[in-house]
């Protein structure tokens, strides 16, 4: 089932009944698809599209391509773009690297054109997505992928990233607010040390929250990226959560550890920059670690307000 796309005005209505025809019968057959203008406006999506990029297709309607390509795609991207939009080409191959499929981390292809032997530029342009295969595995030695922490299996520091940009720009278009968690877990009678116990506290957390929501580790920390809010106490809500997940001892290696997490929350919208949110985040933390162990603190840059 797909989104519904944004209606088109085109002299060319059969060239618009053909796009319609050709990508009811892909969907129908579970490629990815998605219509977007000649901006490269996304105007509705297939869910094995959005899925791609570990999303909803409410999530990334309204969206341009360039919000959704890794850097390193951009300018390619962009410059297929230009030419489908100057007429110049009625066809383009754009590569994106950094997409998600069943959770890993593939590349692919998608493939941006007309449809029919209209060339007419006030016509969709219909993209169909194409996954690369995953390299397959030399051994039984885990792998290392880029946006993820290797020995947790949680996201790492450019999952996090790439996940607060993409909230920002969806929290822009949709006006619902989002939060950054970080969130430092301690045993009260010893520091924690090696990554079990990490790890077994961000599955708890990923078990915990939304699908939407995303964990990641960074150092000794956990950062959980959290959006469609409705507002601060939405955000104390999720870190309520958090540390209820952590009731019952951790397991390392044997040794239960009674852990409890201290947190530090930034609240913002589509206004605010990815910097600032982890900026004011850690700052948070900061003043929640004075309070003492199991505390939080939140940071509002909406309103500029602490709590």
């Amino acid at each position: 089932m797909t989104t519904e796309p944004q209606p088109f005005t085109s002299t060319s209505t059969t060239s618009t009944s053909a796009l319609d025809d050709a990508r009811r019968l892909l969907d129908a057959a579970g490629v990815a698809t998605a219509v977007v203008d000649r901006e490269g406006v996304l105007h509705s999506t297939s869910p094995e599209f959005a899925a791609a990029f570990g999303a909803r297709p409410d999530e990334i309607m309204g969206l341009h391509l360039m919000d959704l390509a890794d850097e390193a795609d951009r300018a390619a991207v962009l410059s297929g773009l230009a030419r489908l939009a100057d007429g110049t080409h009625h066809r383009a191959e754009l590569p994106l690297t950094h997409l998600h499929a069943e959770g890993d981390q593939v590349g692919g292809t998608l493939a941006v054109g007309t449809v029919g032997t209209s060339h007419d530029p006030a016509l969709p342009l219909l993209a169909v997505l194409t996954l690369d295969e995953p390299a397959p595995a030399a051994s039984a030695t885990v792998l290392h992928r880029p946006g993820t922490d290797p020995l947790t299996g949680l996201g790492d520091d450019l999952r996090r990233d790439d996940s607060l940009a993409g909230a920002i720009a969806r929290s822009r278009r949709t006006g619902h607010a989002l939060a950054v968690l970080q969130c430092r877990p301690r045993d009260p009678q010893q520091p924690l040390r090696g990554d079990l116990p990490l790890a077994e506290i961000g599955r708890r957390m990923v078990e915990e929250l939304r699908d939407t929501d995303v964990v990641c580790r960074v150092g000794d920390d956990l950062f959980v990226v959290a959006e469609h809010l409705g507002d601060e106490q939405d955000a104390a809500g999720v870190a309520y959560r958090l540390m209820s997940t952590l009731v019952t001892p951790v397991d390392d290696g044997g040794t239960d550890l009674k852990v409890s997490l201290t947190v530090g929350i930034s609240v913002a919208d589509g206004a605010a920059s990815p910097r600032a949110m982890l900026e004011a985040a850690g700052d948070a933390l900061d003043d929640a670690r004075a309070d003492g162990m199991g505390s939080f603190r939140i940071v509002d840059l909406r309103t500029g307000r602490a709590a």
